[in-house]
């Protein structure tokens, strides 16, 4: 077995990339109203599928809209005060999108109590401390957070 990769990737949806990335534009740009055409311009990004990101952000509150030629879109509070956990959760669910790529898989091993059974339940056990660590960090960790980062380097 080769032990060139030993890190295994952590997985995000496009539209999750699309989401942070355009909240952190934005929250460089506090107080101003960026169109989407600027947004996805600067990334490079498929503007109609980021129509789609900035749409569900702004239902989600995170984002305002205004119409008008100095119209686009805006960080609805200061960059440090919007989580990420909550940029993600409005683009990927109620309850945030998975972004560990792996769901415990309990099957009938998980009640025979042989040790396919242990492993199993120590794997789900695993994956379970795992997100809920991720999903602490999406938690308290902010825009601004990213955005103190970007003027660090």
């Amino acid at each position: 077995m080769s032990s060139r990769r030993t890190r295994v990737p952590l997985r995000v949806t496009e539209v999750i990339d699309y989401a942070v990335k355009a909240a952190v534009l934005l929250g460089t740009r506090q107080g101003e109203y960026l169109s989407s055409v600027e947004i996805a311009d600067h990334y490079g990004m498929s503007p109609k599928m980021l129509g789609q990101v900035l749409r569900a952000l702004g239902v989600a509150g995170i984002l305002v809209a205004r119409q008008g030629w100095h119209g686009g879109f805006s960080l609805a509070e200061p960059a440090d005060r919007v989580s990420l956990r909550s940029v993600i959760a409005a683009v990927g669910g109620a309850d945030g999108a998975p972004v560990v790529g792996a769901t415990p898989h309990h099957g009938d091993a998980a009640i025979d109590g042989n040790e396919a059974s242990g492993v199993a339940v120590a794997v789900d056990r695993f994956w379970t401390t795992l997100d809920a660590q991720v999903q602490e960090t999406l938690e308290t960790m902010t825009v601004g957070d990213l955005l103190a980062e970007t003027s660090a380097h």
